[in-house]
């Protein structure tokens, strides 16, 4: 499912559940997902907090346009890309053979989910019952294949120029 089908249905629940204002926040395909809500429900989104920009932005982004701060995000991004963001590439150009590796190897779903969220936080942010928890429920479900989708099917992200000021997005805090 593409994150323009999950900002959809996020948009839906939370219009029958009545709520008509809300903030939203995200980082990896959550940010995508709270990127688009704040574009395509303006009226409904009151705040939008991100902990890191879409890859599409971090690669199409020309940093003579930002303010240093901005540019100086940039390049923290190139580099994070290209040392951790290998899986966005396997993920999404060989999704059904990872999925498969990876659903019939329980040491290799533990070492593909635990690498990361240990060497994307501290050590010490979850315990060893979080961490077998997440893993025993991607194992048990059978799910760790269909959570490569988002990075599968092309997302169309909103042009920035049609974000309302208060919304702009930016890897720092924006200048007006």
């Amino acid at each position: 499912m593409s994150a323009n089908r999950i900002a959809g249905i996020v948009a839906d629940a939370l219009d029958a559940l009545g709520y008509s204002r809300y903030t939203v926040s995200g980082g990896d395909v959550g940010g995508t997902v709270a990127e688009l809500l704040a574009a395509e429900h303006p009226d409904r989104v009151a705040a939008l907090h991100l902990t890191n920009i879409a890859p599409q932005r971090a690669l199409t982004a020309d940093p003579a346009k930002l303010a240093p701060d901005a540019a100086a995000y940039l390049g923290r991004s190139a580099q994070w890309f290209r040392t951790e963001g290998g899986y966005i590439a396997e993920q999404s150009t060989r999704p059904n053979t990872l999925a498969v590796a990876l659903g019939d190897s329980p040491a290799g779903l533990v070492a593909w989910i635990v690498e990361k969220l240990e060497y994307w936080s501290d050590e010490s942010a979850f315990t060893a019952d979080e961490l077998l928890t997440w893993v025993t429920a991607h194992w048990v479900t059978g799910t760790i294949g269909t959570s490569f989708t988002t990075y599968v099917e092309p997302v169309t992200l909103p042009d920035r120029g049609g974000v309302p000021e208060r919304l702009r997005l930016c890897g720092t805090p924006c200048r007006r």
